[in-house]
């Protein structure tokens, strides 16, 4: 039926009345879920009472494939509640099973982003529906929001009693999203300056449509579907694992083999790669082609185009290919924090293309502090201390450099140092100064080579002491102990509270420690300067002047009052 007549259709002039009885009907078997884990009769396939409870379920399924996402939103938390209780996902018990693939399809489907001004243009199918389900796009978008916010766990819950079923229609539907859609087909709404597709074309929001179910359905699946138990006997589970690393593995090698030209789909690749982090837990046969193809995107060209130009000539990137470096670099860590003990091999040749990409000239900063939290994440997984403590040193030999280097130490020495490094002093004798295109592009990159330092160090502590902890005693270990005998301990024992611990010692758990001599000198001088610029007599000195007044950020109001 058609949303843009002038007579209502049978869908939108109904539409509260089949919104109220999904609800209702979702509302009575939310209320006596007690009674059906209680009353084993109601969860039997053999017996007249669960026959019963099967064709209410399959009334509630039939209903969601309503056009609005309104119907299903009604029973999402029925289904959650459902696939999360112990008892009705009993492998004793298959109530649910009959109806997980159309679950799976039916919430996947309304996680594709509506267009709305196809509603407002009356071309959308069923336009007066969308209407009648959302007063506008801010309500629409709101809904949105929730919907896929409340669907994460029903997902992995899903995903988590029923892994066959769930991988092999999460598969099927990624392979033929890839083949319908792969090439940017249809190639509508494009960008006119470009002929690039845009979030709006429907091949973008298709494959954005997929991304979270598919994380979260892989993010909730049991290991013992994907890896054999040890000790494991022969039955049921062989076959289902069987069947669910196959289904896996096909969609996995769809999308590293997926090559898309287009820059909003190499958005969603990137996504989808991300993605995979679950089954390369188990399965590391795609690892290696997907963290080269993270790679590639963090460094690719602008095809955008029209990202502006400065005023010194030189132009910036596309906020579109920025986002796609970004998505891609903290896919990339992501994948790291996941499974470092599988890319611990190749780190030789991950650390050579990782220094590749920091070649690149105008890679953002944090797209810098992604690579090297990518390098510590795989170091953090070697097993001998000594390498693991001399990767991280020479991952960070840059930044360490930077901070003792001439440049550095003579803007932090000195309140007069750290005020003509951050361009305050030149903005007090001369104001034009701060208009000046090549004063402030030099005053710009002077400040992010020193701070950018200092949040590579912060992102490779922060990740070694994640990792540190996961070691036995915590992070702490015993003085007098080998690393032999370290890996026995019992992993509550903890450091002995008195006595003098070397550096050498904790280095063994931690490599970040042994750099803490030629870190702490530089932060201290720094840290330093920086309160000194508070004192009343610097106070003094800035207030006085109109422009220097902004280093302390006081307004004017604030300063007359401060006389």
């Amino acid at each position: 039926a058609s949303g843009g007549g002038s007579t209502p259709d049978p869908l939108t002039s109904q539409f509260e009345f089949h919104r109220s009885l999904s609800r209702m009907l979702a509302s009575v078997v939310s209320g006596h879920l007690a009674h059906i884990t209680s009353n084993k009769k109601v969860l039997d396939e053999t017996t007249r009472d669960s026959r019963c409870f099967s064709n209410f379920l399959r009334l509630l399924v039939d209903m969601l494939h309503h056009p609005s996402g309104r119907i299903a939103m009604e029973q999402l938390q029925l289904w959650t509640n459902l696939f999360r209780d112990p008892q009705i996902t009993n492998k004793k018990y298959r109530i649910l099973r009959p109806f997980a693939a159309e679950l799976v399809t039916c919430y996947t489907d309304q996680m594709v982003r509506l267009r709305w001004e196809d509603v407002e243009e009356q071309t959308h199918p069923y336009s007066s529906l969308m209407e009648a389900s959302f007063d506008d796009e801010e309500e629409y978008d709101n809904w949105w929001v929730e919907y896929r916010s409340k669907a994460t766990q029903f997902f992995k819950y899903l995903g988590n009693c029923e892994p066959q079923i769930s991988s092999q229609v999460l598969s099927t539907r990624v392979q033929s999203l890839i083949a319908n859609h792969g090439n940017g087909e249809p190639r509508d709404h494009l960008e006119p300056s470009n002929q690039q597709l845009t979030q709006s074309s429907e091949a973008v929001r298709q494959m954005e449509g997929v991304v979270h179910p598919m994380e979260n359905i892989l993010c909730g699946l049991p290991p013992w579907a994907l890896t054999q138990p040890a000790g494991e006997t022969p039955g049921t589970r062989s076959q289902i694992r069987a069947e669910t690393t196959a289904a896996l593995a096909q969609m996995a090698q769809a999308i590293v083999n997926w090559n898309p030209t287009y820059l909003w789909l190499k958005m969603r690749r990137a996504q989808l790669l991300e993605g995979l982090k679950y089954i390369w837990k188990h399965d590391q046969s795609t690892l290696l082609q997907g963290i080269d193809s993270l790679l590639g995107y963090i460094r690719v060209q602008d095809e955008w185009g029209g990202g502006g130009r400065e005023p010194d000539g030189t132009t910036s990137l596309s906020m579109e290919t920025v986002g796609l470096r970004k998505r891609s670099s903290t896919a990339l860590v992501s994948v790291a924090k996941l499974v470092p003990q599988h890319l611990v091999p190749w780190l030789s040749q991950l650390s050579d293309a990782a220094r590749s990409v920091l070649s690149v000239n105008d890679l953002a900063p944090s797209n810098r502090m992604h690579l090297y939290e990518f390098l510590s994440c795989v170091a953090t997984a070697v097993d001998d201390p000594s390498q693991r403590a001399n990767f991280i040193e020479n991952v960070l030999s840059d930044a360490l450099n930077n901070l003792q280097s001439a440049e550095t130490l003579e803007a932090i020495s000195s309140v007069d140092g750290f005020l003509a490094m951050t361009g305050v002093t030149m903005a007090g004798q001369n104001p034009a100064s701060v208009t000046d295109t090549a004063t402030v592009k030099e005053t710009s990159n002077r400040f992010s080579r020193i701070f950018s330092a200092y949040n590579q160090l912060l992102s490779v502590g922060r990740r070694c002491h994640e990792a540190t902890k996961k070691r036995p005693g915590g992070g702490l270990p015993m003085s007098l102990i080998s690393p032999e005998q370290l890996s026995t301990m019992d992993e509550n024992q903890n450091f002995p509270d008195e006595g003098p611990i070397s550096i050498r010692d904790l280095s063994i758990n931690d490599p970040f420690v042994h750099l803490w001599p030629r870190i702490l000198p530089p932060l201290i001088k720094l840290l330093d300067a920086m309160m000194k610029m508070w004192r009343p007599e610097q106070q003094a000195i800035l207030l006085q002047n109109p422009v220097q007044r902004y280093a302390l950020a006081i307004s004017d109001d604030d300063a007359y009052l401060s006389k």
